[in-house]
């Protein structure tokens, strides 16, 4: 794992972007977020798995996964709470190896 920030609570917004890398989970499961989400041109990698798992966190604003993001292994959003918009324009999302 990479980055675990599951269940914490931050009063204003994430910003793994422009530039932020990792090699490994980003984990933000069940975090509330009051600002913005923002990853644009920010890179994810894992391949053989979850490369960026926010399921069931709360965004406050927007999520920005767009502007050179790119995820190499699975984005999870599931149960997420987004107040804003989810932007991926200019995103690539990709899971090598993966049939589903």
């Amino acid at each position: 794992m990479a980055l675990n920030v599951n269940a914490a609570t931050v009063g204003a917004g994430v910003f793994l972007s422009d530039g932020f890398h990792a090699t490994g989970e980003v984990k933000l499961v069940s975090a509330a977020i009051t600002g913005q989400l923002a990853c644009a041109g920010g890179r994810f990698e894992r391949p053989d798995g979850v490369a960026l798992d926010a399921s069931a966190a709360t965004v406050g604003a927007d999520v920005f996964l767009c502007d050179g993001f790119h995820a190499a292994g699975t984005v999870d959003l599931a149960g997420a709470t987004i107040a804003g918009q989810l932007a991926c324009s200019g995103g690539r999302f990709e899971r090598p190896g993966a049939w589903r």
